[in-house]
């Protein structure tokens, strides 16, 4: 990017039509808290996300090589490495770091929470996104397309907002902001956290 701090609806959003909306949404909150000069993406995938912001120094991790060589592609640091494990990286290193839908698909999302912790600058932001389950949704969705939606998934996770505000609390993090995107209240798509640490 140029380095201008562009509006989400200007922004030219990459893959498919499902996605699109919520990494405008995604986008829109990271522009508004995110500073400093550098960010780290949690679970880069092929950097669609961490591509968009303004940084100069943009690092992504991830396990899978063809979508890092990807991302690699556009010009963003990458490290190969399972995310349910300590993270090779020095403490408070980074300004920012951003982990968008890849908590769900982690079995031990509390050490990824801590690791994000431990190499943020202080008054660092961490950005979390994750899809959103309610009381609501959880027994719509129970009653309509449970095998679908908890079975034949790569998900292993499933979190509240409760659940995952806790256990930001936990690792050490300050909430900042709170917010869901999609379909009706209490059937919302996402749910997205904006955090710092002290």
């Amino acid at each position: 990017m140029d380095g201008k701090l562009y509006m989400p609806e200007e922004l030219e959003v990459d893959g498919d039509e499902w996605y699109k909306p919520t990494r405008r949404f995604f986008l829109k909150k990271m522009l508004k808290h995110l500073k400093g000069d550098n960010v780290l993406e949690l679970g880069v995938k092929d950097g669609v996300v961490i591509k968009r912001l303004p940084m100069a120094k943009k690092v992504g991790i991830d396990v899978d090589d063809a979508e890092l060589a990807k991302a690699k592609a556009l010009g963003i640091t990458t490290i190969k490495h399972d995310l349910n494990t300590p993270i090779p990286l020095g403490s408070e290193s980074f300004d920012n770091i951003i982990c968008i839908e890849v908590l769900e698909h982690i079995f031990n999302f509390q050490n990824v929470l801590n690791e994000a912790y431990r190499i943020l600058k202080p008054g660092g932001t961490f950005v979390v996104g994750v899809p959103y389950h309610g009381t609501l949704k959880n027994l719509a969705v129970a009653l309509t397309a449970f095998e679908h939606h908890y079975i034949d998934t790569l998900h292993v996770k499933f979190y509240t907002p409760s659940r995952l505000r806790r256990a930001l609390k936990d690792a050490g993090f300050g909430i900042v902001e709170e917010s869901r995107f999609g379909r009706v209240p209490y059937m919302w798509r996402v749910m997205l956290f904006v955090c710092k640490k002290p």
